[in-house]
């Protein structure tokens, strides 16, 4: 998690990384967590790959989500392939897309995603604000 942490406070304090790949690192809901919470003060990071830490669930990305609901937020993919979070991490998901402004692209496996988990989507789609 400090590791996390320290990654976070260093993609703050530059604005030369555009493009993070965390993919397959064993990433939980703590130690992501720990990587956006610095992220929410500054950030120039366009692209982040969470994919494939299957340890992240719906907690973590309720704690993305308040990044990326950031006026900081300039990320435009999100990639989260591999992470099987359910209705309640698309409900997550979804509550933190509401507003941005930059994310273009958000990239993840629907397989365990259900009408319930959509409908959250179905509102963000229908808000001309997002």
């Amino acid at each position: 998690v400090s590791g996390l942490r320290s990654l976070g406070t260093l993609i703050q304090r530059t604005t030369s990384l555009k493009s993070l790949c965390l993919g397959s690192n064993n990433i939980d809901d703590t130690g992501l967590q720990g990587l956006v919470d610095d992220m929410t003060t500054r950030c120039s990071l366009t692209d982040l790959d969470l994919s494939d830490n299957h340890l992240i669930t719906a907690v973590g990305l309720r704690k993305l989500s308040t990044f990326s609901r950031s006026d900081n937020c300039c990320m435009g993919i999100l990639w989260l392939w591999g992470i099987h979070f359910g209705d309640d991490g698309a409900v997550a998901l979804a509550d933190g897309l509401m507003g941005n402004k930059s994310l273009t692209h958000v990239k993840f496996d629907s397989s365990d995603v259900t009408a319930s988990g959509w409908s959250a989507f179905s509102k963000l789609l229908c808000d001309t604000s997002s």
